[in-house]
């Protein structure tokens, strides 16, 4: 995959909590966006980093009452999939 930019990004995550992040990658390493999980939407907020193959990304996802923290450490391939170590499957493309 070429190289994960800042910019808009669209991650689809499936596996045994499916949900849809369209977020703005900023250059300072910060994070913004939306989270969708089973038609519930919430905004996301946090760091990323990306070191080829490795897209690290910690947010606080805040879908309900309280904040969940998000930390994926996804393996991408050249064809913008990817995986983590707990069993996430990943599609990460430009938005």
């Amino acid at each position: 995959m070429s190289a994960i930019t800042a910019g808009a990004w669209t991650i689809e995550v499936s596996g045994f909590e499916p949900s849809t992040f369209a977020v703005d990658l900023k250059p300072d390493g910060t994070v913004s966006g939306q989270r969708d999980v089973d038609g519930h939407c919430g905004t996301v907020s946090g760091t990323w980093t990306f070191t080829d193959p490795i897209l690290r990304l910690q947010v606080d996802s805040y879908i309900g009452l309280h904040a969940e923290p998000v930390d994926y450490e996804i393996r991408l391939t050249d064809a913008g999939h990817g995986t983590d170590d707990e069993g996430h499957r990943f599609t990460v493309y430009a938005s």
